[in-house]
C-alpha cells in the first residue's frame, strides 16, 4: 500500500509452480487433497507414507517413497507439505538434517 501511495512499482519476482516438484509427508486424506491440487497446478508429486505400496488416490503421484525413505525423497522437493498428525512418532520428524537435504530454494 505504502509503495502504491508512492506511485512505485515493484517488479515482483515470480517463481512458476507447474514443473516444480512438492514432497507430501504422509499421503491421507490431507495428503491426497494437496496431491490432487498440486497435479492439477502442473507439479510433479511425490509422497511418503508407511507402506509404499500402490492404493486408491495415488494417480494424482508421480512417486510413493517408504516412510524409511524421508531422506531420499526431500533433495527432489521444491516444495514440502508435511501433512502427517502429531504423535510421538511424528515429533521432530523435520529438523535442521532434512532442512540440509532439501534444495536451498526451497
Amino acid at each position: 500500500m505504502q509503495a502504491k501511495a508512492e506511485h512505485r512499482w515493484d517488479v515482483f519476482d515470480n517463481v512458476e509452480i507447474s514443473k516444480q516438484t512438492v514432497g507430501i509427508v504422509a499421503h491421507g486424506d490431507i495428503g491426497r487433497a494437496v496431491a490432487s491440487r498440486a497435479k492439477a497446478l502442473g507439479m510433479r508429486v511425490l509422497a511418503l507414507r508407511r507402506d509404499p505400496s500402490p492404493r486408491a488416490g495415488d494417480e494424482h503421484v508421480d512417486r510413493v517413497y517408504a516412510a524409511a525413505d524421508l531422506h531420499a525423497m526431500l533433495p527432489e522437493c521444491d516444495y514440502v507439505a508435511v501433512t502427517a498428525p502429531l504423535t510421538p512418532e511424528t515429533t521432530n520428524l523435520i529438523g535442521k538434517r532434512e532442512f540440509d537435504l532439501m534444495k536451498p530454494s526451497a
